[in-house]
């Protein structure tokens, strides 16, 4: 009657032969051509995530060795051999499972049994799983064989930590990295069961199927079984949502639109009505946010979108922060809540080069012309200060050797002295006087340059530079932006 017993998905649509494996190309073709010249060694290491098909490979080579019409990297999948191994009932093919039988006892009884020759099959293929389950006793006892296998012998060992696999083990083998399958191939995947299996599906709903997943076909395939049940074979988006636990992409969507425009009743709204008034953990809320706020910062930093990245990258160190927070919190919701506030209320971030150009930011008031009055262009400060930011608009460059060099105002009277310039500053601001004197005559002053650079002088230290740089207000407002940054170096950018 075991005929009858209902199978899942996940071993009903196991791959059978080496073509029907998905996403492993690479051992794929290596194992495929090792067949083929006949170059079979006695050990090999499958390792990778769980569910991406290690196991499944292993028994697929199993059958390529021991098929009738083998060894063949084409198992025909329908003679005695390769049917028994399907079964798990093929003597030669032996399947142990090292997280329940991890002692010496049970490698002493493989090492006894290793010696004697096959009974069906050409090759008696040792099947091994969480083979990093064996105690180091274990892994000694299993060492000699690993050494010294007897002919005909070959160990096939999976595993989803190798780093906890000694490496006098790790050495007598041939390792394979399986890799976690992409959305993409776990979608094609499901596509093709939902056809054979006759279920009606949403692309959409495979597609947050597969994402869940993480790059595991057999999770992809259990979550694809639990959405058939409960949706009755007609998978729709919002029903997987709803099976799974997870939070809307919509939802993350109308959040982060309210806290872009800054609408502080808006974000509250959906927080309340739409994150808590379904159930959802904030935990897991976060967990979605932080998805969709990465990929915008992605797309925002290869589009160009400099201001807009750095908006995201606010966001997401934030979100960050709170996840981490909220594990900890007795009240998780009120810590959101309180966070959105402090969010909404942040002033607008400027572009970070937009700072560095010394551009004024777009909330930042404009004074009119009637209130620069001959009192205010006679203070020394406001002067030399203004005149800096009009020549950062057009050559930022000539702004920083103004910022070094001793600047002052004397009756209407720009005067411009070397200060702490090197020569090639010096030199440079004399090649823009023109330019410099016109744009002091725009603030009601005539501009002079005055003395010259010592030659001798000693240079300012790397440290001095840093320093002076720290007190720079385009650095200062850059290094408010990201607290963590630090001046590395300082080097000249010479813009014309």
């Amino acid at each position: 009657m075991q005929s009858d017993l209902y199978q899942v998905i996940a071993r009903r649509w196991r791959p059978r032969t080496f073509d029907e494996v998905v996403g492993q190309k690479h051992v794929v073709e290596t194992l495929k051509r090792a067949i083929e010249k006949g170059k079979i060694v006695h050990s090999y290491l499958f390792a990778g995530p769980r569910g991406v098909g290690k196991t499944s490979m292993a028994r697929i080579l199993a059958k390529a060795l021991n098929c009738e019409n083998g060894p063949t990297p084409s198992p025909c999948c329908s003679c005695d051999a390769c049917l028994s191994i399907e079964k798990g009932t093929f003597v030669d093919v032996v399947e142990m499972d090292a997280a329940s039988n991890r002692g010496i006892e049970e490698i002493r009884a493989l090492r006894e049994s290793v010696k004697y020759a096959s009974v069906r099959g050409r090759y008696r293929v040792y099947i091994i799983d969480e083979v990093h389950m064996l105690t180091e006793a274990a892994f000694n006892a299993l060492l000699k064989t690993l050494e010294e296998p007897p002919e005909g012998v070959v160990f096939v060992f999976a595993t989803t930590e190798p780093k906890k696999i000694p490496q006098t083990i790790l050495s007598r083998c041939v390792r394979f990295d399986f890799k976690p399958l992409t959305q993409e191939e776990a979608v094609h995947i499901l596509k093709k069961i939902c056809e054979r299996e006759g279920v009606s599906y949403e692309e959409e709903a495979l597609r947050i199927i597969a994402k869940a997943a993480g790059g595991s076909l057999r999770d992809a395939e259990m979550l694809l079984e639990q959405a058939i049940l409960f949706t009755d074979g007609n998978i729709k988006r919002d029903r997987v949502y709803e099976i799974l636990g997870l939070v809307d992409s919509l939802v993350v969507e109308d959040f982060l639109k309210a806290l872009m425009d800054r609408d502080l009743d808006g974000v509250l709204d959906v927080f309340h009505s739409q994150v808590l008034g379904r159930g959802y953990d904030v935990g897991g809320f976060l967990s979605a946010l932080l998805d969709e706020v990465v990929e915008r910062l992605k797309d925002a930093a290869r589009s160009g979108n400099t201001e807009l990245a750095v908006k995201y990258y606010t966001f997401s160190k934030v979100f960050l922060r709170l996840a981490e927070e909220v594990r900890r919190h007795p009240f998780p919701e009120m810590l959101m809540e309180a966070e959105i506030i402090r969010l909404v209320s942040l002033p607008p971030i400027e572009s970070v080069v937009s700072l560095l150009k010394g551009e004024r930011a777009a909330s930042e008031p404009v004074v009119p012309e009637t209130v620069r009055s001959d009192e205010r262009i006679k203070q020394v400060s406001d002067v030399v200060q203004r005149l800096v930011d009009a020549v950062a608009k057009d050559k930022p460059y000539v702004a920083t050797v103004l910022q070094n060099a001793e600047v002052v105002c004397q009756n209407g009277l720009v005067v411009i002295r070397p200060g702490g310039l090197k020569r090639i500053g010096w030199d440079r601001l004399n090649e823009e006087l023109p330019y410099l004197r016109d744009k002091a005559k725009e603030l009601g002053c005539d501009l002079m340059l005055e003395g010259e650079i010592q030659e001798n002088s000693v240079p300012l230290s790397r440290a001095e530079l840093k320093e002076r740089a720290r007190k720079d207000p385009a650095v200062q407002k850059v290094l408010e932006l990201f607290p963590e940054a630090v001046i590395v170096d300082i080097k000249r950018r010479d813009r014309r």
